[in-house]
């Protein structure tokens, strides 16, 4: 269905979350299976999407439009960095989010801002 950066490492865990979808769906029987998958794949995929997305266009290289939020959330990852080199809770927070345990939204909670901007 799309294809990440290798760089990134999250093509396999996409796959596996598919996989794992997939044979969730079977169950149900094969009657428009195939729009069954492609609905709840895309939203499989959305995060990992936005996440890989979103890091390649810090390169000013890469030849796309940066929306106000994605230079914004560009410019707060710039931030979260130097922060979670010494911070064990933005750390956690970051390494959640890039290993597709929780969704990149949660490196926004007031907590986690107050020790990025704080």
């Amino acid at each position: 269905m799309c294809h990440f950066n290798p760089v990134y490492g999250q093509g396999i865990s996409v796959a596996a979350a598919e996989a794992r979808l997939l044979r969730n769906l079977l169950p149900e029987g094969q009657e428009k299976l195939a729009q069954r998958f492609f609905g709840e794949a895309a939203k499989v995929i959305d995060a990992p999407w936005t996440i890989t997305s979103g890091a390649d266009l810090r390169f000013a290289e890469v030849e796309d439009k940066r929306s106000v939020n994605s230079r914004m959330m560009t410019s707060y990852l710039g931030k979260l960095f130097p922060v979670a080199r010494t911070d064990q809770t933005a750390a956690t927070a970051f390494l959640r989010v890039l290993n597709l345990l929780d969704p990149p939204d949660s490196l926004l909670t007031p907590e986690l801002q107050q020790r990025v901007l704080g």
